[in-house]
């Protein structure tokens, strides 16, 4: 097996024997977030996470005990953390859970299955608003992206002649010859 650093430049996609070969640049992950699961605890602590660390190359991991404790529990431990990471800060009195006396942000973290209005806020802002790591560039149409194949009404690539479907060719002049002329292996798409 390689190792990431052995992999080439770009990459070959495995993909129909008839598809022409499609290469992509492999990608490097400048921001990445591990969730260490242990079955013993670390010193007094069920979680431990950074706070605004999920966008810091260094501080982006966090830390769960779950040994003998439900998984249930263990998952909110994990909820909880992985909120620091976002930068959800604990909940504060005013903050307040549909049903619940206490929410998953609670300074002292027990089974939890909801969270608070306080948190819903800041992380629908953190999600929604912009941000160096956790943002996609939105695109737009000059950033069209499209593949080459036969059966589209377009000349492309080595077509000579291209109709469309199969059932437009029983109409159209340009595919009187035979099929392997004009779409390369004979590949159409289907109405």
């Amino acid at each position: 097996m390689a190792k990431v650093g052995d992999l080439p430049e770009e990459t070959k996609l495995a993909g129909s024997p008839r598809a022409a070969p499609v290469y992509l640049k492999v990608a490097e992950f400048k921001h990445a977030t591990t969730a260490l699961l242990f079955g013993k605890r670390l010193g007094n602590r069920d979680y431990a996470g950074f706070q605004n660390g999920i966008c810091n190359a260094n501080w982006g991991v966090l830390y769960t005990y779950v040994g003998t404790n439900h998984f249930f529990l263990a998952g909110s431990f994990l909820a909880h953390a992985v909120g620091h990471l976002l930068d959800v800060s604990h909940d504060t009195p005013g903050c307040v859970c549909f049903r619940r006396s206490s929410c998953l942000m609670d300074e002292f973290p027990t089974l939890h299955d909801m969270i608070s209005n306080c948190s819903h806020n800041e992380l629908h802002r953190r999600i929604h608003g912009w941000d160096p790591c956790l943002s996609v560039p939105r695109p737009t149409h000059k950033q069209d992206y499209h593949i080459p194949r036969c059966g589209n009404k377009r000349v492309e690539a080595s077509e000579k002649c291209d109709c469309g479907s199969v059932k437009d060719c029983t109409t159209d002049k340009c595919c009187e010859v035979n099929f392997s002329e004009h779409c390369p292996g004979n590949f159409y798409i289907m109405d």
